[in-house]
Parts: structure tokens; sequence; C-alpha cells
């Protein structure tokens, strides 16, 4: 028995990559950057905020590498 299934095809909107990134860093941090932005400019992508260890910053490094692609990372998020 063969079943056809044919639906129509939806398009979703491609998130911003700042919204991307932002979100993959949240999830891996467990949210312990603070004040988290990222800014999208041509292909730098930069991250600022505000992490309680250079671990932490790290972690977001890593998180934001994965899904930037051939952009630049800048990582000016400070520790304290």
């Amino acid at each position: 028995m063969r079943l056809d299934v044919r639906h129509d095809p939806v398009e979703c909107p491609p998130e911003p990559l700042s919204e991307r990134v932002q979100r993959i860093v949240h999830l891996r941090t467990a949210s312990r950057v603070e004040n988290l932005r990222v800014d999208v400019q041509g292909r730098d992508v930069i991250l600022t905020g505000v992490a309680p260890t250079y671990y932490v910053k790290q972690l977001a490094t890593h998180a934001a590498l994965d899904e930037i692609g051939h952009c630049t990372l800048t990582n000016d998020i400070d520790v304290r």
C-alpha cells in the first residue's frame, strides 16, 4: 500500500544571524552572559556583555563560532 502525502511548502523566514548567535550562546552558557549583545556588521560578528568567568566567555566564543560560518568573530565580553 502506498501513501502519497502532498503538502504545500511553507516558507519560514530565515532567522537573522545575530538572533541565531544570541540564542546558541544563551543555550550553551546557560544564560550566564549578562546583557549579551550580538552585532553583525558585514561579515564581522561582535559579542558584548558580562560573563562571570573566563570559561563562560570561552563557551560563548565556541558557540558563536559554530554558528557564524566564514564570518569573523570579535568577543568583547567582559569577565567580572
